[in-house]
């Protein structure tokens, strides 16, 4: 197959957007950061949240469909159908993931398997 393999510089631009968008609302607000000893990633052995509602389970769980979505199309045609969107969802977590980790040094967020569980949902 010859040609031009470079897929949709939009869909890789609304990929960008979005994901500045999604760091943008899961670290807000930009202040108060501090370390408090323990590992950034420990949520990840922590118990399941107490007290989780329905909205909460929801709201991340749309928060991430177009993430999934736009990396998908940004992957097109390098990538197609199962492929695109295996390589999407674990790019996906991978974002999560670090999210998650950046909000255990802010103390008006709180890291939760939760939100990453559904995040990769």
């Amino acid at each position: 197959m010859t040609g031009d393999v470079r897929g949709s510089p939009l869909a890789r631009t609304l990929l960008g957007a979005y994901l500045a968008l999604v760091a943008y609302a899961s670290l807000h607000p930009f202040s108060g950061w501090r370390g408090h000893g323990a590992s950034p990633l420990g949520f990840l052995e922590a118990p399941w949240p107490r007290y989780v509602t329905g909205f909460d389970l929801a709201a991340n769980v749309a928060a991430y469909v177009p993430l999934g979505a736009l990396g998908v199309l940004a992957l097109v045609p390098r990538l197609r159908g199962a492929a695109a969107a295996l390589v999407a969802v674990i790019g996906a977590a991978l974002v999560s993931a670090a999210v998650e980790a950046a909000q255990s040094y802010l103390p008006s967020r709180i890291p939760s398997i939760a939100d990453l569980a559904c995040n990769v949902a």
